[in-house]
């Protein structure tokens, strides 16, 4: 078969795809009469767009954050959800990959748990040997070392609250 013989894949924007999942969970009402390849939000109206975007702000409503990520992945819709902290640390994707890594932190006598590498490399692997610094742990070391302040004029600096 010739690519002249192949039949035209028909390549859906996201609202009609987003329609025809409303439509299978019978929920398209008014919107699966839209004609939506002659709308974009960079062209309508504020009235024709807040009208156009009621059937898809109902549908969103009656579900997870979780339950539209699947649904959309399922059916290739180009949708993702905007994670708030519990939902980061609950991702599938990042535990899959063993991203979180457990440190015992010895000033605070506790194991926390931190963000991983964030790519992994084979020749270089990236590593986490290390809690994180409580505040001013390298206070010395900065203000000393770095910036060549002696111990009176660190002394002065923490006497006035400075660091």
């Amino acid at each position: 078969m010739s690519a002249t013989d192949r039949p035209a894949t028909v390549r859906l924007t996201t609202a009609q795809a987003l329609v025809r999942w409303m439509a299978e969970e019978g929920e398209a009402g008014a919107a699966a009469a839209v004609d939506w390849s002659a709308h974009s939000p960079l062209t309508v109206d504020q009235e024709t767009y807040d009208r156009l975007s009621r059937p898809f702000l109902a549908f969103f409503a009656g579900r997870t954050k979780r339950e539209l990520f699947e649904g959309a992945l399922a059916r290739g819709i180009q949708l993702a959800p905007v994670n708030e902290i519990p939902d980061v640390a609950a991702s599938p994707q990042l535990a899959a990959r063993n991203f979180w890594q457990d440190i015992y932190h010895p000033s605070l006598k506790a194991t926390l748990r931190f963000p991983g590498a964030p790519v992994r490399l084979s020749r270089t692997p990236w590593r986490l040997d290390r809690a994180a610094p409580l505040p001013g742990e390298h206070n010395d070391a900065v203000y000393g070392d770095l910036l060549g302040l002696g111990p009176a004029a660190r002394e002065e600096l923490r006497a006035e609250g400075v660091i």
